[in-house]
């Protein structure tokens, strides 16, 4: 079975709509300073802010971006693309997440490939597919 953008949606029942974005896409004006605390809201020219400049209500939803989404939860930077994804999550801006999702397992199925001897550093949603989870 091949997967595609389409078997994506069918298996998380997601609409295939909104967005069509992926992380390596240089974004720019992502909206992201509403997530910061007040006193760091006028930074600039930032490709990653520390997490401890989030506001605490937003704490939740960046780690579990960081743990389901992107697998990278062990970090203590936010990354522009994190702000997309909660963005998409708040429902300022609307993602494609079968689009989203199948570009990146198709980039990870690449990167175990390329180096079968590493797989566990290659896992991208491991939050998502670990059974030791549920």
């Amino acid at each position: 079975m091949q997967i595609d953008e389409a078997s994506v949606a069918a298996a998380t029942e997601m609409p295939g709509q909104g967005e069509r974005w992926f992380k390596t896409t240089v974004t720019k004006d992502i909206e992201f300073r509403s997530y910061l605390k007040p006193e760091f809201q006028s930074i600039i020219g930032q490709k990653d802010v520390p997490r401890s400049y989030l506001e605490e209500k937003w704490q939740h939803l960046l780690k579990a971006i960081q743990v389901y989404i992107t697998y990278e939860g062990r970090y203590g930077r936010v990354m522009l693309y994190h702000f997309k994804l909660m963005n998409h999550f708040t429902g300022r801006c609307p993602l494609n997440l079968p689009h989203y999702l199948h570009r990146s397992l198709t980039k990870m199925s690449h990167q175990v490939q390329a180096k079968p001897d590493k797989v566990h550093s290659r896992l991208f949603h491991h939050g998502l597919i670990n059974r030791d989870i549920f």
